[in-house]
């Protein structure tokens, strides 16, 4: 990720998004508004299952975290659930859950 423009950033910022345990989408998402790029959103509400230091943790599409474990089914599950009460009030959500290279595999939708 030592490639990523981080100059448009600020340094404590640019050091919080590369920090092991972030996930890219963070990464991209803050350089996107930072260019001013309108973010196009695939769902109503996203859910995110990442690895922070030792704890497995869910975040929404905001980046705010909403329940952590030590175990990513624990986690995964916990997302599920959020996702499922939310598409019973006619959200489109999804899950996803980040993979050791980064990269996100989804978990479940609502589609």
């Amino acid at each position: 990720m030592g490639s990523l423009p981080t100059s448009l950033l600020a340094p404590a910022q640019a050091a919080k998004f590369l920090a092991p345990g972030y996930g890219s989408v963070l990464v991209i998402r803050a350089l996107a508004n930072k260019m001013g790029q309108v973010q196009k959103k695939s769902h109503d509400r996203e859910y995110h299952v990442v690895m922070h230091g030792f704890r497995w943790w869910v975040e929404d599409d905001e980046g705010a975290s909403l329940h952590a474990s030590v175990d990513e089914h624990d986690a995964t599950a916990w997302a599920i659930q959020a996702a499922q009460n939310d598409h019973a009030g006619g959200l489109d959500v999804i899950v996803c859950v980040e993979q050791p290279d980064g990269s996100y595999k989804m978990a479940w939708h609502s589609r």
